[in-house]
């Protein structure tokens, strides 16, 4: 009777999670790592691991720390784990959910934390992309079952569709500026003018240069932002705001 009122607990703690993660799929996030920080706070409120952490992939195809709990500040920064690497590292290689009931007799372990007793790990993934790994640790052997492993899968799917957009809008955003970063400070201000609607000849008194070096600012903004018209320039300024940043 005690062990099926613990997992009646267990559930509905698990139930509390899923309706919450409902609504976070609703909610507008202005970046991922405040949409993995509002997921791991959910976690942390609603079932407590004493340790919770989402790692994501980066460009050059290692896993970093992007949100959680229970982790020394130290390890946050530096800590980077590449596919096959440990047990998270065979999770992300794999895609696949691991459970390690007892860590010391585990090979695939890396320490991190000494006071780990068991370990779970789920991948993030998207149409067969792996975006991360949920990374859950606790001070007791054989702290985690099947409802764990469902939670955290649950968690997980409802989860990286979000995660998916966020990431392309922020490499979106990152490509953006990068390309930015190539216009002059002549350009730029050219480009402002350009998303104002103004003509050659009212950026060229604007700007009090010749209508001539107006028609080559033009001319190599639509290059570098990778544009075919003046147009689709005014467009792109406007959308990424260039009037409130320049």
């Amino acid at each position: 009777m005690p062990e099926l009122i613990q997992d009646m607990r267990v559930m509905r703690a698990h139930l509390r999670v899923l309706s919450r993660i409902i609504v976070w799929n609703n909610d507008e996030f202005d970046s991922c790592t405040l949409a993995l920080q509002a997921l791991a706070e959910i976690v942390q409120e609603e079932i407590g691991y004493a340790q919770f952490g989402i790692g994501l992939v980066g460009e050059d195809g290692l896993l970093r720390f992007a949100a959680g709990y229970g982790i020394p500040d130290a390890q946050k920064s530096t800590l980077t784990v590449a596919p096959g690497q440990g047990v998270v590292g065979w999770a992300l290689e794999h895609g696949a959910p691991l459970v390690v009931p007892d860590v010391t007799q585990e090979p695939r372990y890396r320490c991190v934390m000494p006071e780990t007793r068991a370990e779970l790990c789920v991948p993030l993934r998207t149409r067969g992309r792996i975006l991360g790994v949920i990374n859950v640790e606790s001070p007791q052997w054989n702290a985690f079952g099947e409802h764990d492993i469902l939670l955290l899968t649950c968690l997980a799917n409802g989860a990286s569709g979000v995660l998916a957009r966020l990431l392309r809008q922020e490499a979106e955003q990152r490509e953006r500026a990068a390309k930015f970063a190539l216009l002059s400070p002549r350009e730029k201000q050219a480009l402002g003018e350009l998303a104002q609607g103004k003509s050659n000849t009212e950026i060229a008194h604007t700007l009090r240069i010749k209508i001539r070096t107006v028609e080559q600012h033009v001319t190599s903004i639509l290059k570098k932002l990778e544009l075919e018209s003046r147009h689709e320039a005014a467009e792109w300024a406007r959308e990424n705001r260039v009037l409130e940043n320049s």
